[in-house]
């Protein structure tokens, strides 16, 4: 509710009941993508595994949405990745919040870090960064340009990106 303008109805539905639902569904998912594994064949045994990105996921998240810049964290978090979380500076105590339920209900040291920034700083900072290995974002179109771009004037930089790209390419 606090720098969000939010009734406790509306502010119960966006954070708590929202983030619940998001977290179960993600959960439910993820469980059923490690159980789909490819046909085996006679003499061999095929296993699909799933494991993080090598680098980091930047989460941008909204103003408006606690629950979607919890998602916009928590999913590549399940998922094995590890995240920087820049929240929106209008909704910074309810991500703060629901960082601390995170860090509260189990969730290890260094696998979701809370980086309240500027935003072009953040923006700047993780674009330059050779380990970026995606970015998460919920929120303006101007601020999205302006991230694809610097991605695309960056892209020499990333060590893992693109992640493929087809065959007979030189190096």
């Amino acid at each position: 509710m606090i720098g969000q303008g939010k009734t406790v109805v509306q502010a119960e539905i966006d954070a708590a009941a929202e983030l619940i639902d998001f977290f179960r569904f993600n959960a439910k998912h993820a469980v059923e993508l490690e159980s789909q594994q490819p046909l085996d064949s006679d003499g061999s045994t095929n296993t699909m595994l799933y494991r993080g990105l090598e680098g980091f996921i930047a989460a941008v998240a909204p103003f408006n949405f606690t629950a979607i810049g919890g998602n916009l964290a928590g999913t590549p978090a399940l998922m094995g990745n590890v995240v920087l979380w820049k929240p929106s500076d209008t909704a910074m105590s309810a991500s703060y919040a629901v960082y601390n339920v995170l860090r509260d209900s189990g969730l290890p040291t260094n696998i979701i870090q809370f980086v309240p920034a500027d935003g072009p700083v953040f923006g700047d900072t993780i674009t330059s960064s050779e380990h970026l290995a995606g970015i998460n974002f919920t929120g303006s179109v101007p601020t999205f340009k302006r991230l694809w771009k610097q991605v695309a004037q960056n892209l020499d930089v990333y060590k893992n990106f693109p992640r493929v790209a087809g065959g007979g390419l030189d190096q």
